[in-house]
């Protein structure tokens, strides 16, 4: 063992607020070096951990502690000195009988027994003497000592709990360890328990809840305090009722904001004027691309779900089970699934847009400028051989950035804003109703059970709406698609679902529904689609051309019309 390697993991776990594991690591180290023995001993005082300093001296020997005190290599020797004194004088003659009638010998004589309900008594009874401000190190030891056992029988009450945590902060002589440890002890302990009243906001004014949040603030530059942070925020929310209270004080101003490329037919735009924007009174807002897809190809969609997508409900029941997958369908059909497969592309115009919608404001970009803007190299903003996923998360920000400058030059703010792709049809009306359900954390999104929250349909208060937008703002500072350090590779839904986290994001259910395949189901397919079928079918599927329903499936997507 590598006595430094080991001691740098101490380190790292103290930092990380992993007490026990720490101490684990000494106990390591010990059965290689005794150098950092006095170490050890000091910090399991720091912790109150009695029991464990006893055994160490049990084990290696009173005479052992003496002689090694005076190794100028131990960097505590007075933690030995102290320690030894004490465990000889009081700690172990506690563990037979009262040796005072001090509160301190009482706390070592009832924490030293197996059954500690009476030593909660005890401490309820004379918290004010036992638990106050002006206690000395060796009555914050002993308590401390007495906290872990309370901690381990699990019989520490919350109210006994606040009046601890609430000395421990306030009392300046209690060394920063110990103020860590029993922190960090008392916050886990009561997460993990069915009493949640610790964790109670008062009515009015301050409680110990204030206290905790600034002594964790003050250790802010070790990882464990500010993961501890996060915990102790979601349990006070979890526990309290914060849901925000609104009052209307006008009518409510909403944004939809459209970002995406245009595919197939009007209808699922026409879907979404209808049952969102047009009953909110809804401003729009797009960005798009210069080129629009009147045949999608197969969208990125799932190879299982091809036929549903472009050739509706009707294509999917007169499909042949073998044909299904799209893998297996270009087995068959080489050259067709080729059609199938790619999107044709025709110029989007202000005039076409305009024809589907009147947005208050819009922008339509060239996805080559849009690459040759990026500072970094494009690649790094690649996912899965392609820049769709930048496109999306830069359109998002793209149509909300329309919105803000509306509201900078009008001089107001929207309160809720709802981002829609423009191939995603709603078939219910959304309401105000629902709208004004919402709190300031939430995000009305559907869920997947693979991948987590989608992102074609979204809806919520303004300020989620541009934390989540503000997704590509990461993006472009850290020069890469994923923003995040250790999970570089992340994209679509994985990246969402962790952007959301990070910000304390909740996603809840929409009301409405969506509708994939409406804008894409049942087009004109592509003109050369027939040939290939043709070819298709005196080739590489000849053993097919007299199966009655591949050619009812066949006669069905030639006839498919939009």
């Amino acid at each position: 063992m590598n006595a430094n390697n080991s001691y740098k993991e101490i380190a790292l776990a103290l930092k990380e607020w992993k007490f026990d594991q720490a101490c684990q690591k000494h106990e390591s180290m010990l059965e290689h070096t005794h150098e950092f023995f006095s170490e050890y001993i000091k910090l399991l005082a720091d912790f109150g951990k009695l029991d464990e300093i006893y055994n160490k001296f049990d084990q290696f020997g009173f005479l052992f502690v003496e002689n090694i005190k005076a190794d100028p290599k131990q960097k505590h020797p007075e933690a030995l000195s102290f320690c030894l004194e004490f465990i000889k004088q009081k700690f172990i003659p506690s563990k037979y009988s009262l040796i005072g009638t001090d509160n301190n010998s009482k706390l070592l004589y009832l924490t030293n027994k197996e059954d500690k309900k009476e030593l909660a008594l005890y401490i309820a009874q004379n918290a004010a003497a036992i638990i106050n401000n002006h206690s000395t190190a060796q009555d914050n030891m002993i308590l401390n000592f007495a906290i872990n056992g309370l901690i381990s029988a699990k019989v520490l009450s919350s109210e006994l709990g606040i009046k601890i945590v609430t000395a421990f902060i306030e009392n300046k002589n209690i060394n920063s360890w110990r103020k860590r440890y029993v922190l960090s002890s008392l916050l886990r302990y009561f997460y993990s328990c069915e009493d949640s009243s610790f964790f109670k906001l008062k009515e009015q004014y301050y409680n110990h809840l204030q206290k905790i949040s600034f002594q964790l603030n003050s250790f802010f530059n070790e990882d464990g305090a500010k993961k501890l942070y996060h915990q102790f925020n979601n349990f006070i929310i979890s526990t309290n009722n914060t849901h925000i209270k609104y009052t209307k004080s006008h009518k409510p101003k909403v944004a939809v904001c459209i970002s995406g490329m245009f595919r197939g037919s009007s209808l699922a735009i026409e879907s979404i004027k209808k049952n969102v924007a047009d009953p909110l009174n809804a401003d729009i807002f797009i960005h798009s691309w210069d080129q629009w897809q009147p045949w999608p190809g197969i969208c990125g969609g799932a190879p299982d779900s091809w036929v549903w997508r472009l050739f509706g409900g009707d294509g999917k029941k007169l499909c042949p089970n073998f044909l299904k997958s799209f893998n297996d369908f270009k087995k068959h059909f080489p050259m067709a699934a080729s059609v199938i497969e790619n999107p044709v592309f025709s110029e989007f115009t202000t005039s076409f847009m305009k024809s589907l919608l009147s947005p208050i404001s819009y922008k339509i970009d060239n996805e080559s400028d849009f690459l040759n803007s990026l500072v970094t190299p494009p690649d790094s903003f690649s996912s899965r051989g392609n820049y769709n996923q930048a496109k999306m998360f830069y359109g998002i920000y793209e149509s909300t950035a329309l919105m803000l400058q509306h509201e900078r030059k009008n001089n107001f703010e929207y309160d809720y804003v709802i981002r829609a792709r423009p191939d995603c049809a709603i078939k219910e009306k959304l309401t105000h109703t629902f709208l004004d359900s919402l709190q300031f954390n939430e995000l009305a999104t559907d869920m997947v059970l693979d991948c987590g929250p989608l992102d074609q349909f979204y809806i919520s208060r303004r300020d989620v709406h541009i934390k989540v937008a503000n997704l590509w703002k990461a993006s472009i500072s850290s020069g890469s698609l994923s923003p995040f350090k250790d999970f570089p590779k992340y994209d679509a839904h994985a990246l969402l679902f962790l952007w959301i986290a990070v910000n304390n994001i909740i996603p809840v259910s929409p009301p409405v529904t969506r509708h994939l395949a409406l804008a894409t189901s049942n087009l004109t397919p592509p003109k050369e689609l027939y040939n290939a079928l043709e070819h298709d079918l005196h080739n590489d599927a000849k053993d097919l051309i007299e199966n009655a329903a591949v050619r009812d499936f066949i006669s069905h997507i030639i006839g498919s019309k939009k």
